[in-house]
């Protein structure tokens, strides 16, 4: 196991900085890791699991969630994710799973009037640079533009 994940970490290596690394104190023990990446570079190797005391920053632009010593509850954000509990727990507006639940980490923001060079790019008219809904339906990066 101990090899393995030590492979797991130098194979991320190749596609993520590592920042911090701690040091190894037998052949059949492990070290810490920490490796960054950018939401560009992140990749599906990267999202694969490496067993062990390794962490993957990904760095974004903007966060809906930012956690603090702390982990997150590893249940899938996905429109096919269903809570199952009774009311209050499972409702229209709020639940703790699945694509509503993340709901609850947005704040509404208005661009009343905005000129177009101050809105964040992902709400300019053009082409779609992050995966979106618009009336509706999914429109991924490099499709159509927006009206």
């Amino acid at each position: 196991m101990a090899d393995a994940y030590r492979r797991g970490v130098d194979e991320r290596s190749a596609a993520a900085t590592i920042r911090a690394r701690g040091a190894v104190g037998s052949a059949a023990a492990t070290s810490p890791a920490l490796a960054e990446v950018s939401a560009r570079d992140f990749s599906a190797a990267l999202a694969e699991e490496c067993f062990g005391p390794f962490a993957l920053v990904v760095r974004y632009e903007r966060a809906g969630r930012v956690l603090f010593d702390g982990y997150p509850t590893g249940v899938a954000v996905a429109w096919a994710q269903h809570h199952g509990g009774p009311w209050p727990a499972t409702n229209s507006l709020h639940t703790s799973v699945g694509m509503t639940a993340m709901r609850r980490f947005l704040r509404p923001i208005a661009w009343q009037g905005a000129p177009s060079h101050a809105l964040p790019e992902e709400l300019r008219d053009g082409p779609v640079v992050v995966p979106t809904r618009i009336d509706g339906a999914i429109a991924l990066p490099g499709e159509a533009g927006r009206i």
